[in-house]
Formats: C-alpha cells, structure tokens, sequence
C-alpha cells in the first residue's frame, strides 16, 4: 500500500529541514485504500518531501506515541515537530479537499 510513496518513517525524517509528510495508515482500511489513489493522483502537485507509516499492527507504538485514534491521518513534521496535521473523521476517511487544505496549510512553513 502506498508502494509510490518510497520513504519509510523513520527517526531520520524528523531531522529533515523542510516539511515533511507523514501519511499513517492501515493496509485493512477501506478508507486508506481510496486515500491512496487521491495521494497518488495529487503526488505531481506536492513539493514537500512524504513519507509513509504502516501502523496496521495494533500494537505498533505510533498509534499512541502520535495519538492516531483512526487512519488515514496526516501529520506535517519540520525539525522534528508538528506543525500540521489532520486527522481522518472516523468512518469516514480523507477526501481530495482534505489533503488540499492540509497541503495549504503548511505552506508558509
């Protein structure tokens, strides 16, 4: 999932300068799965490094460590802190104008 999304999350990607995005998700999840398909069409238009986590485990400590309560979330990271993010609504997944909105909100970073 997400197999056009090349880097993996990892400490390293906190150190990067310029923004990065993180998209968390779950290779269960049906919203994720149509979450892909609009990253993927959109990819061309973002100039920020993304970066992607598989938290499909449970128990894989992310889920806490970032307080993911569901997936797809998107979190923005410069310097190694948040400086946007969102969180998909349960039951109802991130849509085109979501990842457009969260796009323009880390633009003045």
């Amino acid at each position: 999932m997400f197999d056009f999304v090349k880097s993996i999350f990892n400490g390293g990607v906190l150190d990067e300068e310029g923004p990065v995005i993180v998209v968390f998700y779950a290779t269960y999840c049906p919203f994720c799965v149509r979450f892909e398909a609009i990253l993927r069409e959109y990819l061309p238009k973002i100039e920020y490094n993304i970066s992607k986590a598989d938290i499909t485990d449970d128990d894989n400590p992310l889920w806490d460590e970032y307080a993911i309560n569901a997936v797809p979330t998107l979190i923005a990271f410069k310097h190694g802190k948040i400086i946007a993010r969102k969180d998909s609504p349960r039951g109802v997944g991130l849509n085109e104008e979501d990842l457009r909105s969260f796009i323009s909100s880390i633009s003045n970073y």
